[in-house]
């Protein structure tokens, strides 16, 4: 499981999403954003992005989608 702050200092989320799609193409990735509805939706998901959450997290959504993406229950 892979968490990307999607505005970073020199680039975005999508960009680290792509690198790391590129080298390693099956851990989920979760986009963490306080930009919420400015985030390109599609780029990401072709980017490898499957999950979003809006900052602030809350700590029982965030943990039930690690839970989720590491297969526990």
């Amino acid at each position: 499981m892979t968490s990307l702050d999607y505005q970073l200092p020199d680039g975005t989320g999508l960009d680290v999403a792509r690198g790391l799609r590129a080298r390693h193409p099956s851990p989920p990735m979760v986009m963490l954003t306080a930009r919420g509805g400015s985030v390109p939706m599609s780029e990401s998901i072709s980017a490898g992005v499957s999950e979003f959450m809006e900052k602030p997290v809350d700590a029982d959504k965030i943990l039930n989608v690690i839970e989720a993406g590491i297969g526990r229950p």
